[in-house]
């Protein structure tokens, strides 16, 4: 599916409505029925987003106290909420990173073969050291 056309505006509430939300439960001790209803999102979802948060602080704080140990503080751990894309595997920013770089080799006539392209994203998955399929590992 190349040009997936989303069909539902459903999950579509920015995340700093969702954070918003979270914190006046946590911290202000709301109830979730009054303030889903006062940033219009369903109770079931601001609980699933409430114990998300909940449980991100707990595994949060246990990686900090870890820290001390020579392990890398997760400062720029942040909790996520809403929808993702669940094969992504590049950032939007290293997608187009990747982009500008194929349309300046075409521009400049090195033009790059299909299968050129998919060694180069391979290459750049492994340099950064993302998450990537393990299909990619096998065929590389």
């Amino acid at each position: 599916m190349r040009n997936y056309v989303r069909k539902s505006d459903r999950g579509n509430t920015p995340v700093d409505i969702i954070e918003r939300a979270v914190d006046m439960v946590l911290k202000e001790g709301r109830k979730i029925t009054s303030v889903g209803k006062q940033f219009n999102i369903p109770r079931r979802s601001l609980r699933r987003y409430i114990d998300n948060q909940k449980k991100d602080t707990l595994s949060t704080m246990e990686i900090e106290n870890t820290a001390e140990e020579g392990r890398p503080n997760p400062s720029s751990l942040k909790p996520k909420h809403g929808y993702s894309r669940s094969s992504q595997v590049f950032t939007d920013e290293q997608e187009a990173i990747l982009v500008q770089y194929l349309h300046r080799a075409a521009d400049i006539y090195y033009g790059l073969s299909p299968v050129d392209v998919r060694k180069l994203t391979f290459q750049f998955a492994t340099k950064v050291g993302l998450k990537m399929p393990s299909t990619w590992i096998e065929k590389s």
